[in-house]
């Protein structure tokens, strides 16, 4: 694995890593994104308010997932969730959604973003 500045910790003897992903989607085009550890390669919007993420690591197993919505105002209602994760393929999507259907945000925004923390299980249990 590749040196980067990233959160580790250790619970009951397993290795833990937080990555931690800010996009700022931008209709149908692919988001910009802030990716203070350098963990990811590539952000894509890949379809209707699905976002593919590609990692430049391999991870034994993720174990957590936190997504924060930042609207741009009281009209949008858009919530984040977690799609299909492909550890070996290194990708996992991010959805954003109105009530059960995927949905695009609006252009590009300052004030509108999507923040990812996600922890990953980085080694077998050591002793």
């Amino acid at each position: 694995m590749a040196s980067r500045t990233r959160r580790k910790k250790t619970t009951l003897g397993i290795s833990l890593v937080d990555v931690h992903i800010r996009f700022f989607p931008n209709a149908t085009t692919d988001p910009t994104y802030y990716d203070p550890g350098g963990s990811v390669e590539s952000i894509e919007h890949s379809a209707t308010g699905k976002y593919l993420v590609t990692l430049k690591d391999s991870w034994l197993r993720l174990v957590g997932c936190q997504i924060t919505t930042q609207l741009d105002g009281d009209s949008e209602d858009l919530y984040g969730a977690l799609g299909d994760v492909d550890l070996a393929a290194k990708t996992l999507y991010i959805l954003t959604k109105t009530g059960s259907s995927n949905t695009d945000s609006g252009a590009a925004d300052d004030n509108q973003s999507v923040s990812v923390t996600l922890t990953f299980q980085e080694s077998t249990v050591t002793q």
